[in-house]
């Protein structure tokens, strides 16, 4: 790892100095260029796994060779340890890119460090090599490409990280499946206490306060697990439960929509049929 992630003093103030004024490999090592680091810059850290894996959120069946943990501008770290190193790009390094239409996808930048990625050696090794291609090109001279190919090195990297958090969300499938049974009852809690409304926008962030994580992160389990995304999910959940209260027969049709937060009696009767494909009253037969 050292002989490829680890900046000499030389190639780290090239990375720091000139090249490109929106793309930076740093040292962590180097006291220097730890102060370096720029708030209004995107930063994805490498840990090394010297260092202990523990406060990245570290799991018994994780990989242990390093983790990478990603931070949005003005939400770093108070303090950078000194080992490892980081990327650290600017955003108009990729604006009116095709990375700009699709960063957004890349929803690990509002993931807490404990949810940080842990690697594989066969992992850490590809990010290696995308991070050595950075500094061949950081290297080269600026020029009509250097922006172009910069961004080409940049998002490939993204959708690595990526591809090794669905692997991760795999390897995590036991415990997943675990938080996913909180997440069930912690959203069938909400919705039976009126707290999400039909027709307002989805809030995710008291759900995922109960259950310790970031919004991003339980977004993105869920849709791991289910195929759907939080709103989906809470909405789909909704009818189960409005399912088994018909089924009961102790409620009316206005005593679920307002247990559940429906808008009204006639809203729910009409997403249930649309939904379901069946009627209140069909279910209740």
């Amino acid at each position: 790892m050292k002989e490829t992630l680890a900046l000499s003093r030389r190639d780290g103030a090239r990375s720091c100095c000139g090249c490109h004024p929106q793309l930076y490999l740093l040292d962590l090592t180097d006291g220097c260029q730890r102060q370096s680091v720029r708030e209004d810059c995107f930063l994805i850290v490498v840990h090394p796994s010297s260092g202990g894996m523990e406060p990245w959120g570290w799991k018994p069946y994780d990989f242990t060779e390093a983790c990478l943990s990603f931070h949005l501008p003005h939400r770093h770290p108070r303090e950078l340890r000194s080992a490892g190193m980081a990327v650290m790009f600017h955003p108009d390094l990729f604006a009116f890119t095709s990375l700009a239409l699709r960063f957004s996808d890349f929803t690990f930048f509002h993931y807490r460090e404990t949810e940080s990625l842990h690697l594989s050696s066969q992992e850490l090794r590809v990010v290696e090599q995308v991070v050595e291609d950075m500094r061949s090109e950081l290297q080269w001279g600026v020029d009509t490409f250097t922006k172009p190919m910069l961004c080409n090195k940049l998002e490939s990297l993204l959708l690595y990280c990526q591809r090794f958090y669905q692997r991760q969300f795999t390897t995590r499938r036991d415990g997943c499946s675990c938080l996913c049974d909180k997440v069930i009852a912690e959203t069938d809690r909400l919705l039976l206490s009126g707290g999400v409304k039909t027709d307002a926008l989805y809030d995710a962030a008291p759900l995922a306060e109960r259950l310790d994580i970031s919004t991003a992160y339980l977004d993105d389990l869920v849709k791991f697990l289910t195929g759907k995304n939080l709103a989906a999910y809470t909405q789909l959940r909704k009818i189960e439960l409005a399912k088994q209260m018909l089924s009961a027969g102790r409620m009316t049709d206005l005593q679920i929509a307002r247990a559940l937060g429906y808008a009204s009696e006639k809203h729910f009767r009409c997403l249930f049929q649309r939904l379901t494909d069946t009627s209140t009253d069909d279910h209740r037969r």
